[in-house]
């Protein structure tokens, strides 16, 4: 590992620490690498910035020889015999100490050969190194790492072997997917080819929307794909939208009222005129062509992302096939956008025009006014039951509930202080709280006080009624698709 130089010099540029430093770990990152961790002998070993390098991407030690130079040089009385010995910063491969030739050696030109015969007279000489000898020189350090080599070799080599041939079948099966050239072929085979790619790539997309082709991605994707995710579109993002639709949103009672006062013109009426019926309703239905349009949308955009995913090995081969082939399809898949969303307005239309009131789970008029007088008949338990605690009869029996005033019916433009223009079953007040069967009571008192909301022309109990029967009338469940 070479030197990290500090400070920039010359025309070297202001980061060339960081540089080193990067290229470094760059090359003893990898785990077959081993690292030869220089440090001179003549400094404490606690300062090696190799020894830190080697300690980020091997912190075990494991590859990792330490290399200790300038012995020679090192202050009188001194050694790195500890060092050595592994006893100051251990390494599992330890430590060798060399002497490389000095700058008067490299002036002097002198040979390598006889570089090394010095380096091991003055190991041989020094009484403390000669009784670890095999512990240096370059010659012990060139052995150990040719025998680190050999072992390394000897533990990898298997799975070299397999990954090649792994490989080598590879490229065999893709050299045979390709085929042959076509330079030399006629004009007829190119065509059959042509058609062939055509006829896989189809296959293939069709396997992605029938789920017979997630087994080869699978390791890469995380989330539904394909048909999956069209059929969960379908079912969850599409039904749920359906279903959270409530029929009554942004239809309030006054409007009810409105509507049925506008079908009735100057005439009451007993019961909920067809024709405001028919109006609201449609009001509620032209709802349903939005969601429709957005599940078409997120259709198109899944069908858009599985053409472009859709590759075979074909495409490598005749990369401007493929562009051609997803330019086509999605062109195709473009075309059909607008069909679709006019089918969708059309099935909405088809709905407006005619409302089914035949249907087996329509409630019509007559279940929906006999739901209305269960419901006024719960209230009415839920009210003496809840008088017990304050009866007034003999045994504590509960007070009769008392009888509210009705609201008389006001033909609009016609004076409210003339009853004599009222209809005697218009104006009468229900019995016993109200509901629709207080409609045909007559025995109640009237009272000519204005009606509460001064906006609409017609409010009175049997309006409350006709309400409850107009919300209690269900259509029949929108089918999902």
């Amino acid at each position: 590992m070479p030197g990290i130089t500090k400070v920039p010099t010359g025309d070297q540029p202001e980061d060339v620490e960081e540089q080193i430093r990067n290229m470094c770990l760059d090359f003893i990152s990898n785990p077959n690498a081993i690292i030869l961790a220089v440090t001179a002998a003549n400094q404490d070993l606690a300062n090696s910035d190799a020894l830190k390098l080697a300690r980020l991407v091997d912190p075990e030690g494991e590859r990792t020889i330490g290399v200790l130079t300038k012995v020679d040089i090192m202050d009188q009385g001194t050694d790195c015999c500890e060092i050595l010995d592994n006893k100051v910063i251990p390494l599992r491969r330890g430590y060798i100490a060399v002497i490389n030739r000095s700058q008067k050696d490299i002036i002097e030109n002198l040979e390598i050969r006889k570089g090394l015969a010095k380096e091991f007279s003055y190991f041989q000489s020094h009484p403390r190194y000669r009784n670890m000898i095999m512990k240096c020189g370059t010659r012990n350090l060139a052995r150990t790492l040719n025998q680190l080599l050999m072992h390394h070799i000897r533990d990898v080599l298997p799975d070299i072997k397999s990954r090649i041939s792994k490989l080598l079948l590879q490229v065999t099966t893709n050299l045979d997917a390709l085929g042959e050239s076509i330079d030399d072929q006629s004009f007829s085979n190119k065509g059959a080819i042509i058609l062939k790619i055509i006829s896989q790539f189809t296959n293939y997309f069709i396997n992605k929307v029938d789920g017979k082709g997630s087994n080869e991605i699978i390791e890469e994707i995380t989330e539904l794909y394909g048909g999956a995710r069209i059929s969960y579109i379908f079912n969850e993002i599409f039904g749920k939208k359906l279903k959270q639709l409530d029929p009554f949103e942004g239809l309030e009672d006054d409007d009810i009222r409105t509507a049925i006062a506008n079908a009735n013109g100057t005439r009451p009426s007993l019961f909920v005129p067809e024709i405001s019926f028919d109006l609201l309703v449609r009001r509620q239905i032209a709802r349903l062509e939005q969601p429709g349009l957005q599940c078409l949308d997120l259709i198109v955009d899944e069908m858009q992302k599985m053409i472009g995913q859709t590759d075979i090995i074909e495409f490598h081969r005749f990369p401007d096939l493929r562009d051609r082939i997803m330019e086509v399809v999605n062109q195709l898949l473009k075309d059909c956008i607008l069909p679709t969303s006019k089918m969708i307005s059309n099935l909405i239309q088809i709905e407006l025009a005619y409302i089914n009131t035949s249907h087996p789970d329509f409630i019509g008029g007559k279940a929906a006014v006999a739901a209305a007088q269960q419901a006024h008949q719960q209230r009415l338990k839920q009210q003496m039951t809840g008088g017990n605690s304050t009866g007034n009869g003999e045994g504590g029996l509960p007070a009769p509930p008392p009888i509210p005033p009705a609201s008389p019916i006001v033909p609009h433009h016609h004076p409210s202080s003339n009853p004599s223009l009222l209809s005697p079953s218009a104006s009468s007040a229900p019995v016993g709280g109200g509901g629709f069967l207080g409609l045909f009571s007559s025995s109640a008192k009237t009272n000519n006080a204005p009606p509460p909301n001064p906006s609409h022309a017609i409010v009175s109990r049997n309006n409350a009624a006709q309400v409850d029967d107009f919300k209690g009338i269900r259509l029949p469940q929108v089918s999902k698709y």
